[in-house]
């Protein structure tokens, strides 16, 4: 238990120079590359150094998942960033470099970025708390609107899966809802859920339904914090999510 309130720390240490998430998206482009019209893998490296002042010598992984995001007729991106070489210099200066690996890299060395399609324009850093070990997966689902879709990123912390969705409001991903894929790998409890959607019952966004899944328990696994299972879907529905207007958020009631 120690070990994990001294790894609580040394996350939390590193907060504040990481995470952005509610800065609006900044105009960064100088007049000559507003002019060149780069595009968003020509800008896409050169903009996370700088928001983050990696220095030229990291090794940094980054992908770009492009879809309609928002209500223009420009086709627009969240670009992930994985930072685990930085995990592993960051640990190895730490008092203990092998409660860093124990737990997956786990803290805020992934980030996501939002690129606005019709402004031409990076946004600040998001950052996902997360296992460094793991990148970010990305995929799209029609839940705020049919004409655009939201973000649904997948990461993991120790060795539980989750997942977060973003929609994009004033040119800016805001996570409104988020829940866990699987857990319990090695352990004794297992947990797995599936997800669907219908359409919203108590108003235009789309209802939330959280199925029950299973998955067969590995007899071993070299590193459970990076091991992610075949889930296997049921008809079982564990949870129903609608939106709630007044609060603006994703609410519960019983089946």
């Amino acid at each position: 238990m120690k070990n994990i309130f001294l790894l609580i720390i040394i996350i939390q240490s590193l907060a504040a120079c990481n995470n952005d998430a509610n800065k609006p998206i900044e105009n960064e482009n100088t007049p000559e590359t507003i002019t060149k019209k780069l595009s968003v893998e020509e800008q896409a490296k050169g903009h996370i150094m700088r928001a983050l002042s990696i220095p030229a010598n990291e090794k940094f992984t980054y992908t770009i998942y492009k879809e309609h995001l928002d209500g223009d007729d420009k086709i627009d991106a969240i670009i992930t960033l994985n930072r685990f070489e930085n995990a592993k210099t960051d640990a190895a200066k730490s008092p203990n470099p092998a409660l860093y690996n124990k737990f997956g890299y786990m803290g805020y060395y992934n980030f996501i970025f939002y690129y606005d399609g019709e402004l031409n324009l990076i946004s600040p850093q998001i950052v996902i708390a997360s296992n460094a070990s793991v990148p970010l997966k990305v995929s799209f689902e029609n839940v705020y609107s049919l004409a655009y879709k939201d973000a649904i990123v997948e990461y993991h912390v120790s060795n539980a899966g989750y997942r977060e969705y973003f929609t994009i409001v004033n040119h800016t991903p805001k996570s409104y809802f988020k829940w866990k894929n699987f857990d319990g790998i090695l352990k004794g409890k297992q947990e797995a859920f599936t997800f669907g959607y219908s359409d919203g019952t108590m108003g235009p966004l789309k209802d939330i339904l959280i199925y029950k899944a299973n998955y067969q328990q590995p007899s071993s696994v070299t590193d459970p914090n990076t091991f992610e299972p075949k889930l296997t879907a049921t008809k079982e529905l564990a949870y129903r999510f609608f939106y709630h207007t007044e609060t603006e958020k994703y609410m519960t009631k019983n089946k």
